[in-house]
């Protein structure tokens, strides 16, 4: 069997999510904002109840930076279990709304929303899976995937900054999955067929948990369902 049909111990999963301002989604109705954040935080859940070594990652991007919405770099929030959830899930799903409400409150007040920074969103996650692979027990094998969820357009002032992090991404065998809530996004698209990934552009926004689900292995459906089970206990 070759190398690359060994099946990895573990999956490092990193969600960028753009929750840029301006996206017409969230111009028309800012609440859908936490529909589709709720989405992303079970989708996120169910990779981590997949397999016990799973890890996670999750970046905000907005227009004025991008930063770490999970796991915190500063001290874990200190989480019980509430309502029948796992202790990890809580601490996802509390860790990644408070980060996510600070990332909101620290924009400029004068600044006019510009483009979101997703190809240094991008690279920030690259980084970041370089560092967790550095970190690795030798002997044991982690695959890794970067999902982008998005409802921005194409921007081709930032062309050459995704061109880099594709090629690069392709080069260190990290796979670019995009799930897009408006527009067709043709350059990320690009990105999805250099790095071998799947590209979704999600017809109902209702229905954003289970199209994220296709970009994985159908095993993963089960998990979700226990997850959203147990969670509702």
């Amino acid at each position: 069997m070759a190398d690359d049909d060994v099946p990895s111990d573990s999956s490092l999963l990193v969600i960028i999510v753009d929750t840029n301002p301006n996206q017409r989604y969230i111009t028309e109705d800012p609440k859908v904002l936490t529909s589709c954040l709720d989405a992303v935080i079970s989708f996120a859940n169910s990779h981590l109840m997949q397999k016990a070594r799973n890890e996670l990652a999750v970046i905000g991007c907005h227009f004025h930076k991008s930063e770490y919405l999970y796991p915190s770099p500063g001290k874990p929030l200190d989480v019980r279990q509430i309502d029948g959830q796992y202790e990890l899930f809580t601490l996802v799903e509390k860790t990644i709304k408070m980060r996510l409400v600070n990332l909101i409150k620290s924009q400029p007040p004068d600044e006019k929303p510009g483009e979101s920074l997703l190809a240094g969103a991008l690279a920030m996650a690259l980084c970041y899976i370089a560092r967790m692979r550095r970190q690795l027990t030798p002997g044991l094998r982690m695959s890794s995937r970067i999902l982008i969820v998005t409802g921005s357009s194409d921007t081709a002032a930032q062309y050459i900054n995704y061109m880099n992090v594709f090629f690069t991404a392709q080069k260190q065998q990290v796979v670019i999955d995009v799930c897009s809530l408006d527009k067709h996004l043709s350059l990320l698209q690009q990105g999805c067929d250099i790095t071998g990934g799947l590209y979704l552009k999600v017809p109902s926004l209702e229905a954003t948990l289970q199209y994220l689900l296709v970009c994985t292995d159908c095993s993963l459906l089960h998990s979700c369902r226990m997850y959203q089970n147990h969670k509702a206990q």
